[in-house]
């Protein structure tokens, strides 16, 4: 094949990144992801700079989002960028214009955009990088070459403990502090799951097309100043178009529930942003938990009182949705066919009716594309706290949910008792969506609640989304989930589990990756089920991939359960290079097994190496060995 070159010139440098985090949208399949992300930067030669550009370039083929850095650690750096065409992708990189690395090129030419991971780098060192792509006519496109900073070893993202607020040109009085002591939290551990504090948001440079609004203001005034504002937010709502702000000041705006359509453009958005003091100074949320109070002074504060209705309701485009305080609502927020837009830093509290079915909703995003959750928290959903539905390309990021209501344990109708609880029943899940990125989120099911609780979880038609660096405390019905047979190729990476119950796979769910992720103080750390939920009787899951887990102090490491079906079978699964130290028994059977492979395993300190229950025999349970060995264990491994 005759293949022709396109090349961006001219070559470019940019500065150096350090922990950013860009872009939100589709990536590729999870297979793509997973494939890059366990590739090693090979030795190689220099990078083929091309002596002369074609004359006969098809210039269709190029970049619709060029390439950005979305995460740098220690050793690890990921890139994203979008074509206009489907393509192999690839990664060149080095310490120098030469480039002398390179990452295995993608297997198919199924994806226009691309997510790949540079792996096994030093600290605190500049790599130039730039991405190669390739589509099946054979035409080649290069990017700039750019570079990025690794960060130094051992070392913890500066937290900022100040308000960040610009001085007053008069003395102020003394704040109230923001929120009271955070709740003793689960330590994290270096490398997995969710980094907290989380790092909060800067000032914000304050946009001359704005509107104000302030409890002090009036909706006859044009609100075109701080001293000339608004008195409700929807009034100043009404006043927006692309490129304008509207400046809520902190308040206690009592039921004002806002329902709009915003239609900005990818230039010119438009930002309903709540501030304390001076527009822009954007109050921070870092620490709230179920301990915390809401309080009006921070940021905007809206009240619905009786748990009906819905606090924000927000429809359109290029816009964000920033700074507010949501609690009393049968819904905090609701994002409805949004596309590109940006929800932040909001808290929403107390949400739904536990004696009215499946009522409670903290945010939720359906039908939504390209568009971000970030740095927000919901306390004590009824129903499910974090929700995308029918959403596509987004990404989720540095948020935290929290469940300590069991006020209400069971609820009885005309006498008869109904599985109704104020403890939260999904704290976050995904269903029908793709290509989402689930990054840096901590989720905690506080104390025994009535409500066992979902904790990361996707559910029905699920494919192609990411779960990396979160974090799941106490969730009895799986910290990380993966439930019915419509989900499949999800990547589950740098994870942590803590108590409870920790990796799920349920219903038929099949092709899915949980890596390098740590599990512990659990009663089970990796288990199998199958009911009816997904129409049928079927399997508990098949050719799942289990692989660098640590696995510390459980009851039982894999459970084939019982829940509904004994006789339900899993199989053709791949646990590779386990981890375990401390369990009770290695494999609870209570339903049939077949071809399961354990490999490159070590267990240490494990009591038992098969239980049985449910009439179950041992020739029930068809687990086979491969190149691992166990320590300080009361048993032999199988051959």
């Amino acid at each position: 094949m005759n293949k022709k070159l396109v090349y961006i010139l001219p070559v470019i440098f940019i500065n150096v990144l350090f922990f950013q985090n860009c872009g939100s949208g589709n990536f590729e399949s999870i297979n793509q992801i997973s494939s890059s992300l366990n590739s090693e930067g090979t030795g190689g030669s220099e990078a083929p700079f091309p002596a002369e550009a074609s004359n006969d370039i098809q210039t269709q083929f190029s970049f619709v989002n060029k390439p950005e850095v979305m995460m740098v650690s220690e050793t690890e750096a990921t890139i994203d960028w979008t074509l206009t065409e489907n393509s192999q992708g690839s990664i060149e990189y080095g310490k120098n214009q030469q480039l002398n690395s390179k990452n295995p090129p993608e297997l198919s030419f199924r994806f226009d955009r691309h997510i790949q991971s540079i792996k096994n780098l030093e600290p605190n060192t500049v790599y130039y990088y730039r991405t190669l792509s390739t589509n099946e006519n054979g035409d080649v496109l290069y990017s700039e070459i750019n570079s990025f900073k690794t960060a130094a070893a051992d070392r913890e993202p500066a937290q900022d403990t100040t308000e960040n607020t610009p001085p007053e040109p008069t003395p102020v009085q003394p704040q109230q502090p923001e929120v009271m002591p955070p709740a003793p939290a689960p330590t994290p551990v270096a490398g997995y799951g969710a980094k907290r504090p989380l790092a909060r948001t800067p000032s914000s440079p304050i946009n001359p097309n704005a509107f104000y609004v302030a409890k002090n203001g009036n909706d006859s005034n044009d609100g075109r100043s701080v001293n000339n504002p608004l008195k409700t937010i929807n009034a100043g709502i009404k006043k927006l178009s692309p490129g304008y702000t509207l400046y809520v000041k902190a308040g206690d705006y009592s039921n004002e529930r806002i329902n709009t359509t915003l239609k900005g453009t990818a230039n010119s958005l438009i930002t309903i942003e709540g501030y304390r003091n001076t527009p822009g100074d954007n109050p921070t949320i870092t620490n709230f938990n179920h301990h915390s109070n809401l309080n009006p002074s921070i940021m905007p504060y809206i009240d619905g009182k009786t748990r009906r209705g819905t606090g924000a309701m927000l429809r359109g485009s290029y816009f964000v949705f920033k700074n507010f305080q949501l609690t009393n609502f049968q819904n905090g927020v609701m994002a409805l066919s949004i596309n590109n837009a940006t929800v932040e830093n909001i808290i929403v509290t107390n949400l739904g009716r536990a004696k009215e079915y499946y009522n409670g909703h903290g945010i939720v995003f359906t039908g939504a594309r390209n568009s971000n959750l970030r740095n927000s928290v919901v306390v004590n959903a009824v129903a499910e706290a974090i929700s995308f539905r029918n959403s596509t390309g987004n990404i989720a990021e540095g948020n935290s949910v929290y469940c300590n209501d069991d006020s209400v344990k069971q609820h009885f109708i005309e006498g008869k008792p109904i599985h109704a609880t104020s403890a939260t029943d999904y704290y976050f899940i995904l269903t029908k969506s793709y290509k989402n990125i689930i990054r840096n989120n901590y989720i905690e099911r506080v104390g025994n609640l009535a409500h066992q609780g979902h904790g990361f979880s996707v559910k029905s038609d699920n494919e192609d989304n990411l779960f990396e660096y979160n974090t799941a405390v106490n969730l009895l019905n799986g910290g990380f989930v993966v439930r019915w047979r419509g989900t499949k190729n999800n990547l589950f990476r740098k994870n942590h589990a803590i108590g409870a119950n920790c990796i799920l796979t349920r219903d038929g769910a099949s092709n899915n990756r949980f890596e390098d992720s740590l599990l512990e103080n659990c009663t089970t750390a990796l288990a199998f089920m199958d009911t009816l939920e997904d129409r049928r009787k079927q399997s508990a899951g098949y050719n799942n991939l289990y692989k660098n887990l640590q696995i510390k102090n459980v009851d039982q490491v894999i459970h084939f359960h019982w829940y509904s079906y004994t006789d339900a079978l899993t199989y053709d699964n791949t646990f590779d290079n386990l981890n375990v130290d401390g369990a009770n028994s290695l494999i609870l059977g209570q339903h049939n097994s077949k071809n399961n492979v354990i490999r490159n395993s070590t267990f240490s300190n494990v009591d038992r190496y098969l239980e049985l229950k449910s009439n179950k025999k041992a020739s029930d349970i068809d687990v086979r060995f491969v190149n691992s060995r166990c320590t300080n264990c009361s048993f032999q491994l199988p051959n």
